[in-house]
């Protein structure tokens, strides 16, 4: 997420004051150079002190940026209770000091995690609030009609996903914000991908690729990498999906993001069950339901349920596939991701016949 400029704090002590109000919003530069980069230990240090920093200072809009900032890391560690209790505290910051584009950043984040935890209703009123704060504000509008974007692919609104992408893409181009173009082009990928039109999918991948790499970002360069694997186990390029795979997983080790973990290794236990290894795809199957659940990841959890079904009706377990299939189906109902539990429901109806 792109930083943004912040009011200063009242001057009590104007000389001091306006000091340490340039020391914390130093700090927050650096936390944001430090995440892009991938050093996110050093991240946190940095969004930590300047967190501390501006609570000193009487500063709410750059301690609510700081605390939101913080929060996203630690949601992307898989610690989602302290990322809620941040981000929370982020809004009340941001609207005790009357910053309505602060106080839409912090929901736009409380809503992505609920999002991933499957509380969807929840995330749609969230996303929906901070779209009415963040009016005057194209980059803030633009990483919020991009998630609705995603909620909505996500329960099959093919047609309101395209919408929600695309004006997001014309409010990135809007601000030069290439970081949320590539982000957008992703997500576009992604939403081809689930109507296998894999051309176009692709071509959005590439692009969001080669800018992610432009500008140092490491977790979208990872993000499109594991797509891409999975792309490549479709269309039965099992050598080039592990490559792929494994230099998305490296990356997501290196930035301690345990729910991009959980997918890559989901992804790897795809191409050692089409490469007919059993045995290291339901290790690694196992491994990504496990790291989901204990991600709260709701979404990729049912996605690697669902795929150990697939290895367990490949290998001739039927109990197991329907048990696997069973947990699927109960976690995209949840979620409202109907594609995916029609799915379900016509895997278990063709394995009971057989």
């Amino acid at each position: 997420m792109a930083g943004h400029s912040q009011t200063p704090p009242q001057a009590l002590v104007p000389g001091r004051t306006i000091q340490l109000s340039v020391l914390a919003r130093s700090l927050l530069d650096a936390g944001i150079s430090h995440q892009l980069a991938g050093r996110i230990a050093d991240a946190i240090d940095a969004f930590a002190g300047a967190a501390e920093q501006s609570a000193l200072d009487n500063d709410s809009s750059t301690r609510s940026e700081a605390c939101r900032r913080l929060g996203i890391l630690h949601h992307l560690r898989g610690e989602p209770a302290a990322a809620a209790a941040l981000c929370q505290q982020a809004l009340l910051m941001a609207r005790g000091a009357g910053q309505d584009h602060l106080a839409a950043e912090a929901l736009n984040a409380l809503a992505g995690f609920d999002l991933e935890r499957g509380a969807m209703g929840m995330a749609e009123e969230r996303y929906q609030i901070a779209l009415q704060l963040s009016a005057g504000n194209s980059g803030i509008t633009a990483r919020i009609r991009q998630n609705l974007g995603i909620l909505a692919n996500i329960q099959g609104g093919i047609d309101v996903a395209m919408e929600h992408y695309l004006a997001a893409l014309a409010a990135f181009e809007e601000v030069g914000d290439a970081a949320g173009l590539a982000r957008v082009h992703h997500n576009l990928g992604l939403l081809n991908v689930a109507h296998m039109q894999w051309t176009a999918a692709d071509e959005h991948f590439g692009r969001a690729l080669v800018t992610a790499v432009a500008i140092g970002d490491r977790h979208l360069q990872g993000l499109c990498l594991i797509n891409q694997a999975e792309m490549h186990v479709a269309h039965g390029r099992y050598d080039v999906a592990r490559q792929h795979a494994e230099e998305a997983l490296a990356i997501f080790d290196g930035l301690d993001a345990r729910l991009e973990q959980a997918v890559a290794y989901r992804v790897l236990g795809m191409i050692f069950r089409e490469n007919n290894r059993p045995v290291l795809a339901e290790s690694r199957l196992r491994s990504a339901v496990e790291m989901a659940v204990g991600t709260s990841s709701r979404l990729t959890e049912a996605e690697a349920n669902r795929e150990l079904g697939r290895l367990y009706e490949r290998t001739g377990r039927t109990v197991d596939a329907l048990r696997q299939f069973e947990r699927a189906e109960e976690l995209f109902i949840g979620i409202g991701a109907r594609t995916d539990w029609e799915d379900m429901v016509a895997r278990r109806g063709r394995l009971a016949l057989a």
